[in-house]
């Protein structure tokens, strides 16, 4: 995803980090239920079960439910690179 949103010198200048979050499908508007239906429906049901990435896997899992994936600790390396700065 980076890759295709920022060219190598860019890159090269930033930092990157990536924090997990969450989703309740019940708490989604009616455009966004909408939209992960289509992906399911449209995306998801026609991959032949050897096609699926694991993240196909875990949104098939996971989809109509609620989950978490927050990890307090994981701002710990945000935290050590400002300090170093």
């Amino acid at each position: 995803m980076l890759k295709k949103n920022f060219d190598p010198a860019a890159l090269d200048e930033i930092k990157v980090f990536h924090l997990r979050g969450g989703i309740d499908y019940k708490r989604l508007g009616i455009a966004d239920r909408a939209m992960l239906a289509v992906i399911k429906k449209f995306v998801m049901d026609r991959k032949a079960p050897g096609e699926l990435t694991e993240e196909d896997r875990v949104f098939l899992k996971t989809y109509g439910g609620n989950v978490d994936y927050t990890d307090r600790s994981a701002i710990k390396p945000i935290i050590d690179y400002i300090r170093a700065k």
